[in-house]
């Protein structure tokens, strides 16, 4: 009976942590389908046109993205409009979000992945034994 409920465990946490993983994998999708950007923000002033004159503010938002392959970086102007720099807040927020999303995702694929190879070697293991046994007992009999 002891193996039953042992077996049965271990089978209820491989569920639990797939449940898991479902649950991580649906968050992560739904983010990127709102939009994620992976860049910083950077906020423009007016420079004058005449020396001696200040420069004015206008909070122009610019996002930055990192170095691409060829060493380019890409700018992403938003302007002052406070709507537009609030959804670009928020998808670097979604990205962020998203990010520690994925490195859960990945910790906990690879727990299971060990913990299944971990429970096939002990079930041969224990199957090597049973057999190991049952032929020296068949010898003594």
């Amino acid at each position: 009976m002891a193996k039953k409920k042992i077996s049965k465990d271990i089978n209820d946490r491989l569920d639990d942590i797939k449940a898991a993983i479902k649950t991580l994998q649906a968050e992560e999708k739904k983010l990127t389908k709102l939009g994620c950007v992976n860049a910083s923000i950077q906020f423009k002033t007016n420079k004058p046109k005449v020396k001696g004159e200040t420069a004015t503010i206008s909070n122009r938002m610019v996002l930055r993205h990192p170095v691409n392959g060829t060493d380019k970086r890409k700018v992403e102007y938003i302007g002052v409009d406070p709507v537009a720099q609030a959804e670009a807040r928020a998808r670097i927020d979604r990205y962020e979000q998203r990010r520690q999303i994925r490195f859960a995702l990945d910790d906990l694929e690879n727990q299971y992945s060990e913990l299944t190879r971990d429970v096939s070697l002990l079930q041969d293991t224990l199957l090597s034994t049973v057999r190991e046994a049952t032929s020296v007992v068949r010898e003594l009999c």
